[in-house]
């Protein structure tokens, strides 16, 4: 995976609104990078249910303890109730219970703002309505409009919460991948440095280094132990050339 491109995405899909392509982008990047836990909370945003969530994990996870695995579990769920908790409680629903926690999966969240949306434009005043008709009308539906209100207003803070940890996560990969280059770079240009010295002052230990080089990137499991004989070749090789010379 191109981790430069799939970050800008990420970028665009935030600016653009996109939480449900936001979130499946990051996902994509800590399934390519083995970022267990992260995958995890991902996947919580697209199913907010716990069976359909471990079933998927579990093809992720299966080579992992036990408890690693459950490690994940509660953890991402710690995540998910951070952002799905919300501040203040919704009006009671029909059974008149209290809502603190929002279950609702990151590709239901545009639908269903476009659904209320359409809904509170739908309570309009029936024309032809007697006075107290009227009157009771305007309280049923002033009680039922603020609920949809507050529910718009819960589904707002839960996007912009995802939309938060995606970005926070797509500047903690793109650090990462700026260390990673810096200490490529880095190792890079010792390597080059270590070359350049024993090709003008030890052909011998020179060709070690290089024979050694050309096994490294070799698939072949048997060159495996060719390559750590190789190795120590090039490293008894340089000790003996540097033994001998002289001590300013």
């Amino acid at each position: 995976m191109d981790y430069t491109k799939a970050i800008d995405r990420v970028y665009e899909h935030l600016e653009n609104d996109h939480v449900d392509k936001a979130v499946m982008t990051c996902l994509r990047i800590a399934r390519d990078q083995q970022d267990h836990l992260f995958t995890a909370v991902f996947l919580r945003e697209f199913y907010p249910g716990r069976r359909e969530f471990i079933r998927v994990l579990y093809d992720d996870t299966s080579h992992l303890k036990k408890d690693e695995q459950k490690f994940l579990d509660e953890t991402s769920l710690e995540y998910w109730l951070d952002t799905h908790t919300l501040d203040i409680s919704l009006p009671t629903n029909d059974k008149g219970e209290e809502q603190k926690v929002l279950a609702i999966g990151v590709g239901e969240i545009k639908p269903e703002l476009e659904r209320w949306e359409r809904s509170i434009q739908d309570l309009k005043l029936p024309s032809g309505m007697g006075e107290f008709d009227t009157a009771a009308f305007t309280d049923r539906y002033t009680y039922k409009k603020e609920w949809i209100r507050f529910r718009i207003r819960a589904v707002h803070t839960i996007k912009e919460r995802i939309k938060t940890r995606c970005l926070n996560y797509a500047i903690r990969i793109e650090r990462q991948l700026q260390a990673q280059k810096k200490t490529e770079s880095f190792l890079q240009e010792s390597h080059n440095e270590v070359n350049n010295y024993f090709k003008a002052h030890s052909k011998d230990v020179y060709t070690k280094l290089q024979k050694a080089a050309q096994l490294v990137d070799s698939k072949e499991t048997e060159d495996y132990s060719l390559l750590l004989t190789q190795v120590r070749r090039a490293i008894k090789a340089a000790a003996d050339f540097l033994g001998a010379l002289p001590v300013c």
